[in-house]
């Protein structure tokens, strides 16, 4: 018995090794492109369906809903949800916390990614073993379409937070 329970603690300690070396490569890839997209012109100042979440956001979080001259009204106030408000608020939490830095909200929806591994680890490791909950990590750390979004103004980050968590939780 005692021989078992050496072999099990054993097993959960390679495994918690592998998990963090997924978890360190996956915070190099998210550096590494936050890096990159630092020197595109529409990181400071997004466009098309990322600025009206940061015009949102910055409006809520702040109060000052006076629109740029060079951004047609949204028209928020009058119709407010033209969009789920679900992201908007996440980015103005943010904002309230942190202020209006686009590089704080995209380093805060890169460790939301790295959430997402572990979540995707423990939700796999419950259901199909150690192996698949490895596996299913690392395919989750350097899936590009995830590290993509992550460096955007865009809601499917936390959509996956949140789905992986309720999924986790059932």
């Amino acid at each position: 018995m005692l021989q078992k329970f050496r072999n099990a603690a054993q097993l959960r300690s390679y495994e918690l090794i592998i998990l963090c070396g997924i978890l360190l490569f996956a915070f190099l890839l998210r550096i590494l492109y936050i890096n990159e997209i630092t020197q595109n012109p529409d990181f400071s100042s997004p466009i098309l369906d990322a600025s009206f979440h940061d015009y949102w956001a910055k409006g809520l979080a702040s109060g000052n809903w006076l629109v740029p001259d060079y951004y047609n009204d949204p028209m928020i106030q009058s119709i407010p949800y033209q969009k789920s408000p679900g992201y908007p608020y996440f980015l103005s939490f943010i904002y309230s916390l942190f202020g209006s830095s686009h590089l704080i909200v995209r380093i805060a929806q890169m460790v939301l990614g790295l959430a997402n591994c572990t979540l995707a680890f423990f939700f796999a490791r419950k259901w199909f073993g150690n192996t698949v909950g490895l596996i299913l990590s690392s395919f989750m750390s350097f899936y590009w379409i995830f590290i993509y979004f992550e460096g955007e103004l865009y809601a499917p980050v936390l959509l996956v937070f949140l789905s992986l968590l309720l999924i986790y939780t059932i």
